[in-house]
């Protein structure tokens, strides 16, 4: 019995130094109720009141405490110390506790789970809630979530139908959208592991294009994960109303044509159809919009158009991998050469989108002048790289020609750079040049290109998504909801987004609480390095940081410890040290 008291006592004390989440206002409710109950029904006793930690009772992150005396044996009644969600009459069970709804919606837009939660509360001195109980809030949060987020999109695309209409567009109902996929694992993984694609979870965005604002306006999730353990071959699938998956095994889940109908299907509820359709070279997501027409299932002619950031990637790594090219450049050995005609490659990319996007500028939008001022930009390109700038000063809208030039002002290029002409056929060096800068500057690309549009907002929504739903874990119960956590932060941004959420999940914030003014410094300062990334200052800074970079990697290059080949025999690392001390040297046997 000793024994016991003695454990009891260990037990009881250990336990009032951990910590407990309350509310404030209740807090204060259950002391002062129990003080005066306690001055009333024992008046003389002088002890001393505390939590019972024997009757307390843990709701996940929140507690219903009770007051005991350490002298006398008064025990008070159960204090919910938390407030509780207001649900119907008709729904059963205990209501859920406000603190516990607005977790998992914080969880949602984090890359943490349950278990990492608990690992934190728990390293902090705080009894963590049971995984079992948060999975079940959360699967409740996520269906709020799903439908706070759906009802935000659909006010978005109404929005987007009333811009056109103060615009005085000819057809208010079409929009200019560019789209994305984004999938859990790449496509072109998983050898040995698996014979299907290894992606098991993909989500297709698309968001419009006509305003400055780019909002995301459609979204596709496709899941192959059963939370159930299904096989996902119709057994458990779509069609068990318990399963998560809403996709087959067997489906191909990089059928990006497929989702994007779904997504323009969802536009077309809304009377919003497309206009233009920007999207990556290498996908055949527009083509959904062009068998909608075909369908007759819309009047608005789809017009693709190619996003000019992968464009310009795409070209950048051809010229780099141009052999012709390559023995141009003004270096003496090979490995030189090939290290400036990358640097070439990059600067050409540079100065093709700096001169597009001055054309649209310099002519007002007007495209049939872009492209008849641009075709005389490409022989002033080409002209300038053989150091002869005469053109620049008649047809270049980013190089005047003078000390200044563009050479002179390159962020990747040595001050002096000019191509190596050749003697015999200086025209075979113009040509080669000319087109370099087609790949970019064309009359066909320009066409794919009309818009200078990119899909730098679905991009940046995905960034924003892998926090929500990051590859080092799978979701797979609430995927959907994670998707939709992190589409409306992008829409709102991520203080804005909580304050809304909460507010629809029935846990709204106090306003002029200080939880309310934290969140409202955040979106503030986050609204205000969306605006300092693009401004002139940031971007200015990004060039003379990355010049100074090159600059250094020319003067010094890197002094590199590693060398290949440790385990290979003896005789073979000496033949290939010797073989990589002169590059450029041919061997002969």
């Amino acid at each position: 019995m000793l024994l016991i008291c003695v454990t009891f006592l260990y037990n009881f004390r250990s336990e009032n130094s951990t910590y407990r989440l309350v509310h404030v206002q209740k807090n204060a409710e259950m002391w002062n109720t129990t003080f005066h109950e306690h001055a009333s029904q024992t008046p003389g006793c002088e002890g001393f009141l505390s939590w019972d930690s024997l009757g307390e009772e843990q709701r996940g992150i929140v507690w219903q405490e009770r007051a005991r005396c350490d002298k006398c044996t008064y025990v008070s009644r159960k204090f919910k110390l938390y407030e509780e969600v207001e649900t119907d009459t008709t729904c059963r069970g205990r209501k859920t506790a406000k603190a516990n709804r607005g977790l998992q919606i914080g969880l949602m837009q984090t890359p943490i789970g349950s278990c990492t939660l608990r690992k934190i509360l728990l390293s902090t001195n705080i009894k963590p809630p049971s995984t079992k109980g948060m999975q079940k809030t959360s699967t409740d949060v996520r269906a709020t979530i799903e439908k706070v987020n759906k009802a935000d999109m659909k006010v978005r695309r109404g929005e987007l139908k009333l811009i056109n209409k103060y615009r005085n567009s000819k057809n208010p109902c079409a929009a200019d959208i560019e789209g994305d996929g984004l999938f859990n694992n790449p496509l072109y993984s998983g050898v040995s592991k698996t014979p299907f694609q290894p992606a098991t979870q993909c989500t297709y965005i698309m968001a419009e294009n006509s305003t400055t604002s780019k909002q995301i306006v459609a979204i596709a999730i496709k899941n192959k994960l059963c939370s159930k353990r299904g096989k996902h071959d119709g057994v458990c699938g779509p069609a068990n109303a318990e399963c998560n998956a809403n996709l087959d095994m067997r489906d191909t889940i990089g059928n990006e044509r497929r989702w994007a109908r779904e997504c323009l299907e969802e536009m077309q509820v809304d009377g919003l159809e497309v206009r233009h359709m920007t999207t990556d070279p290498d996908t055949a997501a527009y083509r959904a919009a062009e068998d909608l027409y075909e369908e007759g299932l819309c009047n608005t002619k789809p017009d693709h158009l190619l996003d000019t950031r992968h464009l310009s990637e795409n070209v950048r790594k051809k010229i780099k991998n141009d052999k012709k090219l390559t023995q141009m450049m003004p270096a003496a050995t090979k490995v030189e050469r090939e290290k400036l005609c990358s640097r070439f490659a990059l600067d050409m990319t540079f100065r093709c989108t700096a001169e597009r996007s001055q054309a649209t500028n310099h002519y007002k939008g007007d495209f049939l002048k872009i492209k008849s001022g641009i075709s005389y930009t490409v022989d002033a390109i080409a002209h300038c790289y053989m150091g002869d700038h005469n053109l620049c000063k008649k047809y270049s809208l980013v190089c005047d020609g003078g000390d200044n030039n563009w050479i002179a002002r390159s962020t990747f290029l040595p001050r002096n750079f000019a191509v190596t002409v050749q003697d015999t056929n200086p025209d075979d060096t113009k040509n080669k040049l000319r087109e370099c800068v087609n790949l970019r500057l064309g009359q066909a690309i320009l066409n794919k290109t009309k818009l200078n549009t990119n899909t730098q907002k679905s991009e940046s929504a995905n960034k924003i998504l892998r926090r929500s739903v990051p590859r080092h874990t799978n979701f797979a119960a609430n995927f959907p909801g994670r998707c939709h956590a992190g589409v409306h932060a992008c829409n709102h941004g991520a203080a804005e987004s909580i304050v809304k959420l909460c507010d629809g999940a029935g846990c709204p914030i106090a306003p002029g609480s200080s939880v309310a003014k934290c969140l409202k410094s955040e979106q503030t300062i986050y609204n205000q390095k969306k605006s300092y990334n693009s401004s002139e200052k940031n971007v200015q800074s990004k060039c003379k940081k990355r010049r100074e970079m090159f600059d250094l990697y020319q003067e010094f290059h890197e002094q590199s410890q590693y060398e290949k080949g440790q385990l290979l025999p003896k005789i073979w690392t000496t033949q290939r040290r010797k073989k990589c001390e002169h590059s450029y040297a041919k061997e002969y046997k």
